[in-house]
């Protein structure tokens, strides 16, 4: 991850948790639309490297302009986030949960847990 974050020139942070959970955020220097185009192609990058590892992903905080850029807003998003992923497994598990806890969409509509 830090090489990535190192070649798409972002600085970033980590927090490494026992329980085997990493937190690793990606700082860009501004909030435009080539710090948004890195920022997702690093991002992309992490999240297809975890899923093949066997690991799991969870965007946490993202900018509307980086949540459209990685399709997580229309619930497409890439392989290995926790939004919308269409390779898990659990998937229609984690859309029946949702629809029976909110029928109609109304808390964060088109996202998955």
């Amino acid at each position: 991850m830090q090489e990535i974050a190192n070649h798409a020139s972002l600085a970033h942070a980590f927090v490494a948790r026992a329980g085997g959970t990493i937190y690793f955020a990606l700082l860009p220097p501004s909030a435009n639309a080539e710090a948004t185009t890195r920022l997702a192609q690093a991002a992309t990058q992490i999240l297809n490297s975890v899923s093949p590892a066997g690991g799991d992903t969870t965007l946490l905080f993202a900018s509307p302009a980086l949540k459209r850029a990685l399709r997580v807003s229309d619930g497409h998003a890439g392989p290995g986030i926790n939004v919308g992923c269409s390779s898990r497994s659990d998937l229609p598990l984690m859309h029946r949960l949702k629809s029976a806890f909110d029928p109609q969409n109304i808390f964060a509509p088109s996202r998955i847990i």
